[in-house]
């Protein structure tokens, strides 16, 4: 919605709503109601300028956010065979910052397959106007869903709630039956490095002779999205705090983001189900 307020007579304005935008018409540089003009075309005119100039700018302006939005939309899932019979279907909207890959393998019997993760967090640059910025995570929340079997938890992830990984790596948190809280090592602000490098994430049981089908998502917080922005310098690339783009790059990755439940935005998917 635009608003250009035009002040007609002498009012005090200044406690109103309108008070701190730009009042029309304007005189020498300040607000003058029409009745102080001689001649009463000269306002109108600059009146006219004005709202063609701030529509032709709001328009440039939805113009470059549509063009954001379409440049940033989610990927198409990417597909690729994992062998014994499955294949998986990954989602990765900012792959250099969270990629989640699953994979099976055959297990100690016919009913009984492994399944494996891939999970790996680092930075990935965006570029808004002129600027480069970097994406980071500082948690993550992965949750696995079989449908059709049964899962019992691999290594790679720990039955305990309390289970750490070994120093200097991601801590691993269960949560409930189906989630997992992943937060950096202690000295660390964010993820990153391999969180679960082809890990045995689990052994599926299957239920009857149909396979089964598991989903798993990676998301993380909008209080845990790490954003700065990076400056050339003579020594390369260097992280500098944001403050106020920190919205415009917000609405980036909300756009990208596969789906936004809340304050929690899902980045990763990776569904692995039987070759078709």
């Amino acid at each position: 919605m635009l608003i250009v307020p035009v002040l007609v007579n002498h009012v005090d304005y200044g406690a109103s709503p309108f008070g701190p935008m730009q009042m029309m018409p304007v005189q020498n540089g300040t607000a003058t109601p029409l009745i102080e003009w001689s001649n009463p075309d000269d306002p109108l005119a600059k009146i006219a300028v004005f709202l063609r100039e701030a529509i032709e700018e709001r328009c440039r302006g939805r113009s470059a956010e549509a063009s954001i939005e379409e440049e940033n939309q989610p990927p198409e899932p990417e597909g690729h065979r994992t062998g014994h019979g499955y294949c998986s279907d990954d989602r990765n909207v900012f792959p250099e910052c969270v990629e989640l890959l699953l994979s099976a393998t055959q297990g100690t019997d016919a009913e009984r397959i492994c399944l494996n993760g891939e999970l790996r967090c680092g930075a990935e640059r965006l570029r808004h106007g002129k600027r480069t910025f970097l994406l980071q995570v500082g948690r993550l929340r992965l949750r696995i869903d079989p449908e059709g079997c049964r899962f019992s938890t691999g290594p790679g992830l720990g039955d305990e709630p309390t289970t750490d990984g070994p120093a200097g790596r991601s801590r691993i948190r269960r949560r409930t039956q189906r989630v997992w809280e992943i937060t950096p090592p202690t000295g660390s602000a964010h993820l990153d490095g391999y969180i679960l490098g082809e890990e045995n994430i689990s052994d599926l049981h299957l239920d009857g002779p149909t396979k089964g089908r598991v989903v798993a998502r990676a998301s993380t917080y909008i209080e845990d999205l790490i954003i700065e922005v990076l400056k050339d310098g003579k020594t390369g690339l260097k992280p500098q705090p944001i403050s106020s783009l920190r919205g415009k790059l917000l609405k980036i990755v909300f756009a990208k983001a596969l789906r936004r439940e809340l304050d929690e935005i899902f980045l990763s998917e990776s569904v692995l189900e039987p070759e078709p």
